[in-house]
């Protein structure tokens, strides 16, 4: 697979130096052949610049997690249809990632379009008191829907959420690969927002 259909935007982004290249395709392979040690050295190489991309796009450190983690994901699932020899990893990655984020800023307009349309229909004059008690009573739903997620869950999501972690950090905290990490973190935020309705 060649690097054309990426489009000159990512192809610029690129930082990646000759042996660093070598190095990609040595981890590719490992990756496809099922070795979770490269999966995990992959993830700590690319993770800070795909949650750059990331927040550039949805200026939301939340979503821009998110969306890295995303991206990640779905590229380590299809590295082994990939062709280790011509796949430039960074490039690839970083076009991953912004698709992902791009998908996170287009659910986040449908769900505040939504929201607005909901809210809309129940215009309080009142706004500061109702918006005061509409941020109570989120709060306390949000501490309910963290106490019934499970207990790996809900301690990898405050770790992220609330003292600002990052994927390697939370792996090294829990004894964890950072593959591992990202997907009780993608579990985690699926299972509270689930909880949240």
């Amino acid at each position: 697979m060649g690097t054309g259909w990426l489009g000159e935007e990512a192809l610029g982004m690129l930082t990646t130096t000759a042996p660093a290249v070598s190095d990609d395709r040595t981890l590719v392979r490992a990756i496809a052949a099922g070795d979770a040690a490269a999966a995990d050295a992959l993830y700590r190489r690319y993770w800070p610049d795909l949650q750059r991309v990331c927040l550039r796009v949805t200026r939301c450190p939340d979503d821009a997690a998110d969306a890295a983690q995303d991206a990640m994901l779905s590229t380590l699932r299809r590295l082994p249809e990939l062709d280790a020899d011509t796949l430039n990893v960074p490039a690839y990655l970083k076009v991953a990632a912004r698709r992902a984020a791009l998908d996170r800023v287009a659910q986040r307009s449908r769900t505040r379009a939504f929201a607005d349309h909901e809210h809309g229909a129940l215009a309080d004059p009142s706004g500061d008191a109702h918006e005061r008690a509409e941020s109570a009573d989120h709060t306390a739903r949000v501490h309910a829907a963290l106490r019934e997620l499970p207990q790996r869950q809900r301690e990898a999501l405050v770790r992220a959420a609330w003292h600002g972690q990052e994927v390697p950090e939370i792996a090294e905290a829990m004894g964890l690969n950072c593959n591992a990490t990202s997907q009780l973190l993608h579990r985690a935020r699926r299972g509270l927002a689930a909880r949240l309705g």
